[in-house]
């Protein structure tokens, strides 16, 4: 699992993400350093509540970063 987990993070769109939301109500995770490159979208609608949506859009967008973090400390206690 811990290979795979760093296969894929290899694959996807390398720097910081973040997400917005635009004019019609989608949740945007996008490239923080090309606010143009569309990641993924969140499109309004269903059940969940807008801020649920939002909270879903920051997870997406914060998973690269923390899944790195967390193979680090893993990593991190394996060599004690």
């Amino acid at each position: 699992m811990i290979e795979q987990i760093k296969k894929a993070l290899a694959d996807v769109t390398q720097g910081k993400w973040d997400f917005a939301v635009v004019e019609d109500s989608r949740h945007v995770i996008y490239d923080d350093t090309y606010f143009n490159r569309h990641i993924a979208e969140i499109v309004r609608g269903g059940v969940e509540s807008e801020q649920r949506e939002e909270d879903n859009a920051r997870l997406i967008a914060n998973a690269p970063e923390w899944l790195r973090y967390l193979l680090g400390e893993v990593e991190r206690k394996d060599k004690k």
